[in-house]
């Protein structure tokens, strides 16, 4: 059997945020709110009362045939994996080097490690492991850090897409238009910056993909709370939806 679970769905800060916003303020993931004051806007606010507003940074944990993998592991790892009730990942293929996507590799030394800023994957080799086929592609993301995707290909045929920091679709067509879902950046809601493509422009193009099944995770300070999201997303494009953390995929 394969399952996905949606270990965390923020972007590069945690839900709720804290005033001062630093990267420090949320290592004790667990406990900052109570330690630092917090944001006073509707998606914060929303996130104190947890449910699915509140979130962790982005992670993807696949669990086939007894192994599992992670797509990405931030600052919050640890507790996201004890959250799940996971056991300690066999691999983990990281997107780039920023702390939100690759801080939490240090607390998990044995697990396989493939990134590129550690030489052990390049983009547009595949991986073959433990029967699951993981293909990392170039995404443009910041101009100083190499940043990839990945089209993951299950045993049964089924592929999904794990895309969380974009700037851009350019080029990206002929790996979408094989996936069975697609989850991808959902940092910006109207503006694109920050090398973070905005949601509403990236829903013209899976629209115009005929992308089967889209799931925005990544999500960013500047979008909506999680229910209005997922209304303003299923307009566009009815094939649409958000991610939360703790969310399963089979």
């Amino acid at each position: 059997m394969t399952k996905l679970t949606v270990l965390g769905s923020s972007s590069i800060f945690p839900f709720p945020r804290t005033q001062s916003n630093l990267f420090e303020d949320y290592l004790d993931i667990e406990h900052y709110q109570k330690n630092f004051p917090l944001h006073d806007d509707s998606l914060c606010n929303e996130a104190k009362k947890g449910e699915k507003n509140r979130r962790t940074r982005s992670c993807l944990a696949i669990q086939h045939n007894g192994y599992l993998i992670l797509l990405d592991s931030g600052p919050d790892i640890l507790y996201q994996l004890r959250r799940a009730k996971l056991p300690k990942p066999d691999a983990i293929f990281i997107t780039h080097n920023h702390p939100d996507a690759n801080y939490g590799v240090k607390y998990l030394a044995n697990a396989l490690l493939y990134s590129e800023s550690a030489k052990t994957m390049r983009a547009g080799h595949p991986v073959n492991l433990f029967g699951i086929k993981i293909l990392p592609f170039r995404v443009h993301h910041a101009r100083n850090t190499p940043t990839v995707g990945f089209l993951v290909r299950f045993p049964n045929g089924k592929k999904i897409i794990y895309a969380t920091d974009m700037s851009s679709l350019g080029g990206l067509k002929k790996y979408f238009q094989q996936a069975n879902m697609a989850l991808v950046d959902g940092s910006i809601l109207k503006r694109s910056f920050g090398g973070h493509l905005a949601i509403i422009s990236q829903l013209k193009t899976y629209k115009k993909w005929r992308i089967k099944s889209v799931l925005f995770t990544h999500i960013g300070h500047s979008t909506l709370p999680y229910k209005e999201l997922r209304v303003f997303v299923k307009n566009k494009y009815k094939n649409t939806d958000v991610a939360y953390d703790g969310m399963t995929i089979k």
